[in-house]
């Protein structure tokens, strides 16, 4: 028993291969816009630890970045399922259900965003679609103009 748990203490800090470099190296890659090796980075990272919402997130917003709307949605999709509290992964599915027309905004997670960040011209783009989608033009236009 002692050996075995020596042997996987082993495994778990020394020879299982760790995705924290891979992601931390793709955070870097999509800061400078280089989507493509950023994706590459992302995916070895998701290889090695598929669960990991942060990983899977920057799958989500790197295919965002590169119009790959339903590559996006489906990985934004999957850190909602993992949990569905996390911010960012409600504004990425978000931004690609205006991006592609097919889906809605959630009007009320839109609103609890804005109220937290109002700064964020993210949100306020989001605040803008989801007035559009409910028709209410004039409003979204002022929020457009206030972008400017």
């Amino acid at each position: 028993m002692i050996v075995f748990l020596i042997v996987m203490g082993f495994w778990e800090f020394k020879w299982k291969p760790q995705y924290r470099p891979f992601y931390e190296n793709g955070v870097g890659y999509y800061q400078k816009a280089k989507y493509i090796q950023a994706l590459g980075e992302f995916e070895r990272a998701y290889q090695i630890a598929p669960n990991s919402t942060d990983v899977i997130m920057m799958l989500g917003w790197t295919n965002l970045k590169l119009n790959r709307f339903e590559d996006a949605r489906f990985y934004f999709d999957r850190v909602l399922k993992i949990d569905p509290r996390i911010e960012e992964a409600q504004m990425g599915s978000a931004f690609v259900a205006l991006e592609t027309g097919r889906g809605k905004v959630d009007v009320k997670a839109v609103n609890r965003l804005l109220g937290e960040r109002r700064g964020d011209p993210n949100v306020r783009i989001l605040a803008a679609g989801a007035l559009v989608q409910q028709g209410r033009n004039f409003e979204a236009a002022d929020i457009y103009r206030g972008l400017l």
